[in-house]
């Protein structure tokens, strides 16, 4: 199994605003080496799944009193926080699992993430 992450910043002014992340991956279908850039060639590139993953496990940790999150205040004034997690997906032989990763404390923390095929 090979294990694949991409780490994430967000911007949230509330606990709803951050309870939902949605990523999609991308599969390059050129007949060319893939590009460095994804504007290089952007219709050979083609949508597989779309991931969702709850964050509000994340949001809770700062009610706790953690420093998973900055509050900064924008040029409005209005407060809001940074969320800073990792998606993982995992490759097998047949199948792919998906899960988002954060710290907390100093411990790695795990939650879950489905996964949507699209067709």
């Amino acid at each position: 199994m090979k294990t694949f992450s991409c780490s994430y910043r967000r911007k949230a002014f509330s606990r709803a605003n951050a309870s939902r992340c949605n990523a999609e991956l991308l599969c390059y279908d050129g007949d060319l080496p893939a590009p460095y850039w994804y504007n290089e060639n952007k219709d050979k590139f083609k949508p597989i799944f779309k991931l969702e993953a709850d964050l509000s496990s994340l949001w809770d940790t700062l009610d706790r009193g953690t420093s998973l999150f900055e509050v900064i205040l924008n040029p409005t004034f209005r407060p809001y926080k940074y969320l800073v997690f990792d998606i993982e997906l995992k490759f097998g032989t047949t199948e792919v699992e998906a899960r988002i990763k954060w710290e907390e404390n100093g411990i790695v923390k795990y939650g879950p993430a489905k996964i949507h095929w699209l067709e």
